[in-house]
């Protein structure tokens, strides 16, 4: 039987880390939102407490300091629970690559198995659909597409 896309239940995503790399760097925080049928109906976010201080270069790009994060739990409480979270959906991410290189870096540390979801990157979606665009970052999706947002990340 085909599955529709009206159907299925899809979930946006976002990580924030300490840097760009998953093997010298963390998740710091991790926010999802998950919707069927055009309606949001459920969300999902953590701080995440990472091993080593931030850095004020990475703090200037995220807004996320050393002491929002002192007392988040740590990433071994954090992903079963978004693990459980994501479980009957399909991942959206902007760079969805960078993303999921850190789920897979973490889940491998925790001995878990990396989720089977499906996984689109919104930004490979925009450059395929959108070719002309100036270029393909979230903010200037957002604006193209007249999206109000009130928090960035």
């Amino acid at each position: 039987m085909k599955e529709l896309w009206k159907d299925q239940t899809f979930i946006g995503f976002d990580t924030e880390t300490t840097g760009r790399f998953p093997l010298v760097a963390e998740i710091c925080e991790i926010a999802a939102v998950k919707w069927h049928r055009g309606k949001i109906v459920d969300k999902f976010e953590s701080f995440v407490k990472p091993t080593q201080k931030m850095g004020e270069a990475v703090i200037r790009i995220h807004h996320i300091t050393n002491e929002m994060v002192a007392d988040a739990p740590k990433i071994s409480e954090v992903l079963p629970q978004f693990k459980n979270f994501i479980a009957d959906g399909i991942l959206v991410a902007h760079h969805a690559p960078f993303d999921m290189g850190f789920l897979a870096r973490d889940f491998e540390l925790l001995n878990q198995p990396l989720p089977v979801n499906r996984v689109l990157c919104s930004c490979l979606l925009s450059r395929k659909i959108f070719p002309k665009l100036s270029n393909h970052r979230l903010a200037t999706l957002v604006s193209h597409f007249n999206i109000q947002v009130s928090q960035a990340h």
